[in-house]
Order: C-alpha cells, then structure tokens, then sequence
C-alpha cells in the first residue's frame, strides 16, 4: 500500500511539476498541501509524549502511509530538480480542521491540493480549488461527493457509479439469464446505489438485467434471506450497502446455506 501511494503521488506531482514548469524559466518551488488523517492529538499529548505506550493503533496506518508515500513523492522530484514544498494537514486534528484552513486562508498560496479525504472534506476542499482556481486530487474517496462541473477537482479513484457499471457489466455478461437479487438495508447510500443500478439498467447494450431489490434490517437472519433463492437455479447475491458489517452477515449467511 505505502509503495502504490508513492508511485502514484511521484506520478501525479511529477506531472503536475512538469507542466507548470514549462509556463517558466526557471524552475519554482511548488506549495503542495498534503491532507492526511494522522490522528497527532490521540497519538501525542501537548508535551509531545506518545500516549499509547508500545501500541501502534491500526486506525493511523492508512493516513501514516499516505503521509510517507507523499514523502517519498517529493524526495524524488527534488533529485530530478524540481523542488516542491509540501505541508500536511492532519486532517483530524482538533485545532485546525480542513474547515479552519479554508477559513483562514491558510491555502491560498497553495500550487496543487492533494487529499486523503472523507467526503465532508472532499467537498469542502472542491469548492475551495474551484473558487481559487488551484487543482485539488482526491487521492483516496471514490466518489464526487456531490460535486459537479468542477475543472479544478480530480477523482482518482473510480466513482461508486463506475463499480456499479462494472459489476452490471460482469453479471451481465457471465450470468444474463439467473436471477439476480440485491440485498440491502435501509439508507441514503443504499438508496443511491440501488439508483445507480436502475440508471445503468437503461442504457443497457443488452437485454436488462431483471434484479429483485430486498430490504432488510440489520439484525436479518439466514432463513430472510434463503426465501429469495432458488434451490434450483443459480441466484446472484448482491450486497447492495457500503456498511461492512452488513455485507460481511450477508456473506456468511449465504455461505452457511450452500456449505
């Protein structure tokens, strides 16, 4: 993970450096501002004393490894001469939140924004790029967070509605003919995603896909969902919700009916 993270962010400035270089003559030392969840106020206490003794909490590995990858990024663009300054954010840091920098301009010299965001902060960090004209890379959300006709934001990673073509695609393709049914549970996600499925349905090169919607509550049990399969046919289980704890009962469930 640290290693693609690094990679991907050498590419991303590397490009970024390149084309902004070519508008000068001599080479200027791009502002980068890193927003990465580091969680320093939980790790350390105002003296700077690491407060959970010989435990690493795994919470801090994703941020901590976005963070060292940007470091990485930026050690190898200095050796290929173009320098880059980069500031990072915690972003869950209780004193001067994504909101608190927007507000006092903290960003407004920046070159490029690059975050490891939640969608909260994807948004506010969009609307802040578009009205400063400066580029911000959503490196990690895979979403827009319900941000459009923005030139300025960048979602790296493939949106919720290109997974959800992806996978109408493969059942499409491999199982055209079995039932399909999606499992999901109450929500504003759920609602979203079951959208989605019903918009791709539309525009469908080929014969839709006819998939029965079930909702359940989170506390379902094996028998709910066994009355919606067929015995004799191959049923194709959709997980229709971001909640984990969901799709993992969902899965055991399903496993338990065919082990």
């Amino acid at each position: 993970m640290q290693k693609k993270s690094a990679y991907l962010i050498v590419l991303l400035i590397f490009s970024f450096a390149t084309a902004f270089s070519q508008d000068s003559a001599e080479p200027k030392r791009l502002k980068i501002a890193l927003f990465t969840p580091l969680y320093l106020d939980s790790a350390f206490d105002q003296s700077l004393n690491y407060k959970q003794g010989k435990i690493f909490p795994k919470y801090i590995n994703a941020g901590l490894e976005f963070y060292e990858g940007a470091e990485m990024a930026a050690d190898s663009l200095d050796k290929e001469g173009m320098p880059v300054d980069l500031f990072v954010f915690d972003t869950r840091s209780t004193s001067s939140g994504v909101n608190e920098l927007v507000k006092t301009g903290a960003l407004n010299n920046t070159d490029l924004i690059i975050g490891h965001v939640n969608a909260n902060e994807a948004k506010q960090l969009a609307t802040f790029a578009t009205s400063n004209h400066i580029p911000f890379i959503n490196a990690n959300y895979p979403n827009d967070a319900g941000v459009t006709n923005n030139p300025d934001f960048i979602v790296l990673n493939s949106t919720l509605y290109t997974h959800c073509a992806g996978i109408y695609k493969f059942i499409q393709k491999n199982y055209q003919l079995a039932p399909v049914v999606m499992f999901r549970r109450k929500g504003a996600q759920e609602d979203r995603l079951k959208g989605y499925f019903e918009e791709i349905a539309k525009t469908a090169s080929s014969v839709p896909l006819k998939i029965k919607y079930v909702t359940l509550a989170d506390n379902f049990t094996v028998e709910e969902v066994k009355k919606y399969l067929d015995e004799n046919l191959t049923t194709v289980a959709i997980a229709g919700s971001l909640d984990i704890n969901f799709a993992n009962n969902l899965a055991k469930s399903l496993a338990s009916l065919y082990t």
